[in-house]
């Protein structure tokens, strides 16, 4: 998946949705990011979608973006 396509499926989020994604592919998307930088990258890349980014945590290997339901 590339930054595109995963912006293309942010925009295409209803209101209070959720999207999950691996994080292996969430950095494959990101490549071009240090690995210290990710998480506020990512997040930056999520406000401009209009959802918030919540990192894996150490069980979970999935990262979840959630689209506000304010607009």
């Amino acid at each position: 998946m590339t930054k595109q396509e995963l912006g293309q499926k942010l925009e295409h989020l209803d209101p209070g949705a959720t999207l999950k994604i691996e994080g292996d592919i969430l950095r494959a998307a990101f490549a071009d990011t240090a690995a210290r930088d990710l998480v506020p990258v990512v997040e930056a890349f999520a406000v401009v979608y209009r959802c918030s980014f919540s990192p894996a945590r150490q069980d979970d290997t999935c990262v979840c973006f959630e689209k506000d339901d304010v607009f």
